[in-house]
């Protein structure tokens, strides 16, 4: 490739292709002034001057650099005198300039030419923002003074709002797009960088200039303000409300008309927000603050808000029926409401409901508000491991405070949030300070079927846990103390007495180690499902052959027994005690004949049952039965005689008057008898006495006793140790070793003296001397 240097005049001895080359060169270079003159030289129109300064000159040129020269005919723009003031530059030559302008397209062909300068300002600033996305070049471009009038007037109004919003957001743009813009095309650029930052100057700067530019008509600028609030509204939701926050008190140009519809929405965002944070529960209150300092709003009771159940999709929150977002001191009132009911939630570090939760609960039925209650409680529990007095009182107090904020709990009565506080602390085994709080949360005050209810669940939610048999250790003592939370409560008493009966008697009945079921250790829910004393009792008796002598201890258990299967009338107590007492005296009594310990029988009617009959006249009948039952039992026992004489004795002085004849000859005939039996027995080797001593006795047994006792009463004797019977000594024995002697003394007498005598110590009457 050749490339001369010109000389002075070189500019003139420049070929056509040559010039054209440098008129690009000079455009591309930014030296508008020198090529302003080359394009002198040519032959183009203004149309071909406008399409290469589209073309080459940089995006990046400032306007005030090419705008003198965009009109190439006007005497704007300084054009040098003479050639000689344009320096000299090395060129191709002229092959080489018509290769290059080929390969661009200017050469052999009809050059581009734009339609005006209208068109140049059009495209050349779309161009700068789609290049460079410096939009404020292209708007220093289409505002100056020398810029056709559609531009200025289309610059003046949709191109400011883009020109503005391009300083947060990528804006590409051009003349045809701008004028077709709307309101949806402005709010898809600028609401995705809207922030508290730049909101303001949004909203007044760019979204209201170009409503009120887009058109006149009323209607349709109610339109376009009305997707503006949808649209900021679906913003909160995702981004939160501190851009509504910063418009309702910083936004201070806003036109009074436009404030109540931005202060609809900023009522409508807390409530379509998600986030309850103790951030967002304080813009809240400014916001709602500010609502109520601009309109001159004051606190009202807000309870007819809450009556009916609420639209919070976000056409319901901006219907202008919604009551709940339509500024008023009702609606903020109740918002005000709600930043502190959350408030007080976040310090019980309860996860605090968001602003429409709140009120849906606060407008739900009965069983939503105590399901909601019992979630706080349990929420509010949650970090502490042992809830004591101090921990129940404050959430006590908290909720109290709830009921005074008219939220949440409206449909919850007092008693029944104490029966709340009752079943929880009851869960949560606080039985101490549930004690203590008995009077704080009116326990004896609630429902008594809800009282019984509460008691019936938390005692046997232990009891039926409970593995071991001691009242005093686990699951069992949980249930005792249970118990102990209801003492005050007269509703529960008869459900108490017959509870802590149960628990009393699975602990006595644990020594025992009874197997009820087969394969089943013994627990207090296998007691509970044998609860039949008669069967419990005799179940003892035939698992432990030992028992029958454990009379005290079976006897406790028995009294308790009954009283846990209910079949204990506490309005005679004295009654049902004697009554058991009787039944398990006869019991223990028949327990012991049958295994011949008729010493332990005879030791129950004298430490027992004549302690009774001393301080009852109706013992006395039963005295006389038990008595006479011993009496007359066959023993084998070594002191049977003696000790079957003491209690015929016995059925002697407490027998009725219809019932005395059958015993006195009962008991003359044995004590005849027996004296006959002495005689045989001291006859006879003692060894083989021993060996036949059972022998003798069922032979006795089977014997006339009628004959046998007659022959005895000859043999009877007069022993001085005989009169411990009538000396009223009960604990003493007649003594097995008298020496029969033969007398001839009538017998009838001696019947009839030992008879006489006999009645005399049931009498009170001393023997005969």
């Amino acid at each position: 490739m050749n490339e001369d240097k010109l000389e002075s005049k070189w500019l003139f001895s420049l070929t056509e292709s040559q010039k054209l080359y440098l008129l690009i060169s000079l455009i591309i270079n930014k030296k508008l002034p020198e090529a302003k003159f080359v394009y002198k030289l040519l032959d183009y129109t203004k149309g071909n001057w406008l399409s290469l300064l589209l073309r080459f000159l940089p995006e990046t040129t400032d306007p005030e650099c090419y705008i003198p020269y965009i009109d190439i005919d006007s005497h704007y723009g300084n054009i040098k005198a003479s050639v000689n003031d344009i320096e000299p530059i090395v060129l191709p030559d002229e092959e080489l300039c018509q290769l290059r302008l080929t390969n661009m397209k200017l050469w052999n062909c009809k050059l581009p030419s734009l339609k005006d300068e209208a068109e140049f300002y059009s495209l050349f600033s779309k161009k700068i923002v789609e290049e460079t996305d410096l939009v404020d070049l292209a708007y220093q471009l289409t505002k100056n003074s020398q810029a056709p009038a559609e531009i200025q007037q289309w610059n003046s109004g949709t191109f400011t709002v883009f020109h503005k919003l391009s300083q947060f957001a990528a804006v590409p743009i051009n003349l045809e797009e701008m004028e077709a813009a709307t309101i949806r095309d402005v709010i898809s650029l600028a609401f995705p960088v809207l922030d508290s930052k730049n909101c303001v100057f949004i909203m007044d700067e760019i979204i209201t200039v170009f409503i009120n530019n887009s058109s006149n008509d009323p209607n349709l600028i109610s339109e376009n303000w009305d997707f503006v609030w949808k649209k900021l509204l679906q913003l909160v939701k995702t981004d939160g409300l501190a851009v509504v926050h910063t418009l309702v008190l910083n936004w201070n140009t806003i036109e009074p008309k436009l404030f109540l519809k931005l202060a609809k929405v900023a009522l409508a965002s807390c409530y379509i927000s998600d986030d309850s944070s103790l951030y967002s529960v304080s813009l809240a209150r400014d916001i709602t603050e500010a609502i109520q300092n601009k309109l001159n709003f004051s606190d009202v009771n807000f309870g007819d808000l809450l009556k009916k159940p609420h639209d919070f999709s976000a056409d319901g929150l901006l219907s202008l029926q919604n009551d709940l977002t339509t500024p008023s001191s009702l609606s903020t009132s109740l918002l005000m409401e709600i930043t502190k009911a959350i408030a007080l939630l976040t310090q019980l570090k309860v996860p605090a409901p968001t602003f429409k939760t709140s009120v849906s609960i606060s407008c739900s039925n009965f069983d939503s508000q105590i399901k909601y209650l019992e979630n706080v409680l349990l929420n509010a529990l949650g970090t502490i491991q042992s809830p004591d007095y101090k921990d129940w009182h404050d959430l006590y107090s908290y909720i109290e405070r709830f009921k005074q904020l008219s939220l949440f709990f409206l449909n919850i009565s007092e008693d029944a949030i104490s029966v709340v506080f009752l079943k929880q602390m009851l869960q949560e085994k606080s039985f101490l300070a549930l004690k203590q709080m008995r009077n704080e949360i009116g326990l004896k005050d609630i429902e008594p079927k809800v009282l019984i209810d509460c008691l019936k669940t938390s005692f046997y939610e232990n009891f039926r846990a409970a593995s071991n048999m001691n009242k005093n250790r686990g699951k069992l003592a949980l249930a005792c103390k249970v118990l102990d939370v209801f003492v005050d409560c007269e509703p529960t008493i008869d459900l108490r007495r017959r509870l802590n009966s149960l628990v009393n008697a699975c602990s006595l009945i644990q020594p025992f180690k009874l197997i009820l079921e087969p394969g089943k250790p013994l627990s207090p829910s296998l007691v509970e499902a044998n609860l039949n004393p008669d069967k419990l009792i005799k179940t003892i008796f035939s698992q432990n052959p030992s028992a029958y002598t454990l009379y005290d201890d079976i006897l406790a258990l028995d009294i308790e027994l009954h009283k846990a299967a209910g079949d204990f009338d506490y309005s005679q107590v004295f009654t049902e005690l004697r009554r058991i007492t009787e039944h398990m005296i006869t019991l223990t009594i028949d327990v012991s004949l049958e295994k011949d310990d008729i010493e332990y029988a005879k030791q129950i009617v004298e430490d027992r049952l004549m302690t009774l009959a001393e301080a009852s006249e109706d013992v006395k009948f039963f005295l006389y039965e038990i008595a006479y039952k011993i009496g007359k039992f066959p023993s084998n026992h070594p002191n049977a005689k003696v000790i079957r004489l003491d209690m015929l004795q016995i059925a002697i002085a407490n027998a009725p008057r219809q019932k005395l004849d059958e015993v006195v000859s009962y008991w003359t005939d044995f004590q005849s008898n027996s004296k006959v039996l002495e005689e045989n027995l001291n006859t006879t080797d003692v060894e083989f006495h021993s060996s036949k001593k059972i022998k003798d006795y069922e032979d006795l047994e089977d014997a006339n006793f009628d004959e046998e006792w007659s022959k005895a009463a000859d043999l009877m004797s007069d022993d001085p140790e005989n009169q411990v019977l009538y000396e009223g000594n009960l604990n003493s024995s007649l003594s097995l070793n008298e020496d029969p002697s033969v007398s001839d003394e009538n017998l009838t007498q001696k019947v009839t003296s030992k008879l006489t005598n006999g009645l005399g110590w049931v009498l009170g009457v001393p023997p005969r001397k």
